[in-house]
């Protein structure tokens, strides 16, 4: 279904609308045709959508009125931005699930009690990525003094693309978890760290890339991304 946004006349659309679907980039708003999805049922897929279920029978089944509430408190006053750039409200089951999967996917905690700082956390806007051929490797460039880096129970997680041509220059998913670094109280990781890629890749290729940082609280950034980056 498309969302439009009327202002003097149709002022934006995202979605799908018969059979065409309108999309926005960094080149601006442009209109596809619409392609009958596929779902394949993975092995990866099925875990994410078991994680998924199990997070929310957890809500249902284990979180108490008080926790329920504490998290409500939370998606009431941390907003994230729809497809036109404008602040929402999302369900509170939603954050929860948001969140913890995030922790999930980094091997740590569940969290069952509700951040009490009302925002996402602090991105990175020093990553930087260095894919090598030879090692079929990411070096992974990060901004050492951020909070997260000394926290225990908290993580950089890096999802990569698949290889794709030199020419493509957008590139909106699906990303596979490259691995994450984990931060750490005691002997905090320092920068770069070194992770295996997802998939293989050669030389001309470009990669992209996404970054999420999880912290101890649940709290976890907006997606960061790299694009079109070229292999070593």
């Amino acid at each position: 279904m498309a969302l439009v946004k009327f202002g003097q006349g149709v002022a934006a659309m995202s979605g799908k609308l018969g059979g065409s679907v309108f999309a926005h980039n960094k080149g601006g708003p442009y209109v596809r045709n619409w392609v009958v999805p596929t779902d394949p049922n993975t092995d990866r897929q099925s875990a994410v959508r078991q994680i998924m279920s199990d997070l929310m029978s957890h809500w249902n089944d284990n979180l108490t009125v008080l926790q329920r509430e504490a998290w409500k408190t939370y998606a009431d006053a941390v907003t994230v931005l729809n497809r036109f750039g404008e602040p929402i409200t999302i369900p509170a089951i939603s954050w929860f699930g948001g969140c913890n999967i995030q922790r999930i996917n980094a091997t740590l905690n569940r969290i069952d009690d509700a951040p009490v700082i009302f925002n996402r956390g602090v991105g990175d806007d020093l990553i930087a990525v260095v894919a090598s051929e030879a090692t079929q490797q990411l070096s992974v460039t990060f901004n050492a003094g951020l909070d997260w880096v000394d926290e225990d129970q908290s993580a950089l997680l890096v999802y990569a693309s698949r290889p794709k041509n030199p020419t493509t220059e957008f590139f909106r998913g699906p990303y596979r978890l490259a691995g994450f670094i984990e931060g750490d109280g005691v002997a905090p990781p320092a920068s770069p760290q070194v992770l295996d890629a997802p998939f293989g890749f050669a030389d001309g290729q470009k990669l992209f890339y996404r970054f999420v940082i999880t912290r101890a609280d649940a709290r976890y950034t907006p997606s960061m991304f790299l694009g079109g980056l070229g292999v070593a």
